[in-house]
């Protein structure tokens, strides 16, 4: 039943360490809780578009999305789903499984590319014919994983106009004769080609 002083003082360290630990428990839950409050949603908008490739088929659009994470924490894209409406007529809708990380505090430019058929175009679009270009809206959604809200729909859209690329057609074909002599002909062959 002796308690020697030595076991009575270290009895008082322990019980502060307990409570130390306790209190940088609690504040870093509050600081954790404070961060998730204080997560804002990026920011989207259309940096560019410029034409990745393009015949007389078909056409691939690429529009730059540049995403702007004012957040202090990396944040992840899950997904990205899209529609184009041509001459305000809904086209198609699409949907691209692409995972990203943005990066803290920082701006992040996401490639989206769109492919169009001129053959679906001009047999949906019945107002583009005999057009040489048409209007194009882009409406699309980034989503984007936020801590402590979830799921998040980041929403993006552009307009433009686009040409309608058509294969040149030949218009006449002339043949003059240049010279003729016993031993041949020389023939100035002329083709006018239309270019639309």
């Amino acid at each position: 039943k002796l308690e020697p002083d030595s076991m009575k003082q270290t009895s008082l360290p322990l019980a502060q360490w307990a409570v130390l630990l306790s209190a940088l428990t609690v504040l870093s839950g509050c600081e954790t809780i404070s961060t998730l409050k204080q997560t804002h949603a990026p920011k989207a908008k259309v940096k560019s578009v410029r034409v990745d490739r393009a015949d007389f088929q078909s056409a691939r659009l690429l529009f730059d999305i540049e995403l702007e994470n004012p957040n202090p924490i990396n944040l992840n894209l899950q997904g990205i789903s899209y529609g184009l409406k041509i001459n305000d007529h809904p086209f198609f809708n699409g949907n691209l499984a692409k995972q990203s990380r943005l990066k803290a505090s920082a701006s992040s430019t996401v490639p989206t590319p769109v492919d169009i058929q001129f053959a679906d175009l001009l047999a949906s679009v019945q107002s583009l014919r005999g057009q040489n270009a048409f209007n194009y809206s882009f409406d699309g959604g980034f989503e984007i994983a936020l801590p402590g809200l979830g799921m998040t729909t980041i929403p993006v859209s552009y307009q433009g106009e686009f040409p309608i690329l058509r294969p040149p057609t030949v218009k006449s074909i002339s043949v003059k004769q240049e010279s003729l002599d016993f031993t041949g002909a020389d023939l100035i062959l002329s083709i006018s080609v239309h270019n639309p």
